[in-house]
C-alpha cells in the first residue's frame, strides 16, 4: 500500500526513527510556549483591570473630651474622634473596610490609634460609592486640646490600604 508519499527512516543506535517527528514535536512545543505566554498576559491584564479601583475622602471629623464631672470621678481626658468617610470604588472587584486608624500630633507628642471590630467591616461592592462612620476612636490623655487636630487616617481593606489626611474640629 504505497499512496506516493515517502518517508525516510534513520536508524540510530539499533533504533528506526522518521526524520520528521522531531521537527514536529519542536513546532508543537513552540506553540504551547506561546499560547502559554499569551494566556499568562491575558490573565494578567484581567486581574489588573478587576481589582478595586478606591478614592477615600474624610467628609467630617470631630473630636471631643469627655466631662469635667467624669475628670473629677478619675477618668483621665478621653479624646474621642468622629471621622466620616466617603468610599468611592470605580473598579470591577468590590472590597471589604475592616481597619481604620489614626494619627495625630497634640503639644510635639504622637498619638496613634486603630479600630478593627468585625461590626465596623464594611463592604464596597464594585462601581459604587457608600459612606462609612467607624467607632469613635478613644485616647485617655491628661491633655485637653480645644483646637483643631491634624489627623492622618489609614484604611485597611481586602486588597490594600487607603491613606488620607484631615482636620478633626473640636465640638463641646
Amino acid at each position: 500500500m504505497n499512496n506516493g508519499s515517502r518517508v525516510i527512516l534513520i536508524e540510530i543506535g539499533g533504533e528506526k526513527m522518521s526524520e520528521w517527528v522531531p521537527v514536529v514535536g519542536l513546532i508543537l512545543g513552540a506553540i504551547g510556549t506561546v499560547t502559554g505566554i499569551i494566556s499568562m498576559y491575558i490573565h494578567w491584564k484581567r486581574f489588573q483591570m478587576e481589582k478595586p479601583k478606591i478614592t477615600v475622602e474624610l467628609i467630617d471629623c470631630d473630636h471631643r473630651f469627655v466631662s469635667e464631672e467624669e475628670r473629677e470621678r478619675g477618668v483621665h481626658w478621653k479624646i474621642e474622634l468622629a471621622p466620616k468617610f466617603r468610599i468611592a470604588n470605580v473598579g470591577d472587584r468590590g472590597t471589604t473596610f475592616s481597619k481604620y486608624e489614626v494619627s495625630f500630633k497634640i503639644n510635639a507628642d504622637q498619638y496613634s490609634s486603630s479600630q478593627d471590630k468585625p461590626v465596623y467591616h464594611k463592604k464596597v461592592e464594585e462601581h459604587s460609592t457608600v459612606d462609612i462612620k467607624p467607632l469613635i476612636y478613644s485616647y485617655e490623655e491628661t491633655i485637653k486640646e480645644q483646637g483643631s487636630i491634624e489627623c492622618i487616617f489609614t484604611l485597611y481593606h481586602t486588597h490594600g490600604k487607603e491613606t488620607v489626611k484631615g482636620v478633626s474640629s473640636w465640638v463641646l
